[in-house]
């Protein structure tokens, strides 16, 4: 019995702390003023639908907060070059039917970034 409750007081714990993060989260995302343009993007973002009864009648005004809500959250920007630099990473290898891992080469034949100008030229020369 002992052994049950303190499970149940850390699952209690545990769920509260994730209330409590999920809490702050949304009160940083509605805190701050929307961005109207994403730099990294180059795409103009989501903004705020306007409410009306027919809007949320017909589903436009849910898919309208949706978008604004994907658009504006609080680290977008850091989780957006996270899912780039796994997708980059994941996208090097590739693995064969029969279990063998293929390392994808990336550089680009007229990649000179770290040589001299000297170099350069004589590579392309050749």
């Amino acid at each position: 019995m002992i052994h049950l409750l303190k499970h149940r007081r850390s699952a209690t714990i545990l769920l509260a702390l994730f209330l409590v993060i999920l809490y702050i989260g949304f009160l940083f995302t509605v805190g701050h003023a929307p961005r109207k343009v994403s730099e990294k993007e180059n795409r103009t973002l989501a903004q705020a639908p306007d409410f009306s009864v027919s809007s949320l009648m017909d589903g436009s005004y849910i898919s309208g907060i949706e978008s604004y809500y994907s658009d504006q959250f609080i680290g977008r920007d850091f989780f957006l070059d996270v899912n780039s630099k796994i997708k980059h990473w994941t996208s090097q290898f590739a693995a064969g039917d029969d279990g063998v891992v293929i390392v994808n080469s990336t550089k680009d034949e007229d990649d000179f970034a770290g040589q001299s100008l000297d170099e350069v030229n004589a590579a392309k020369e050749t």
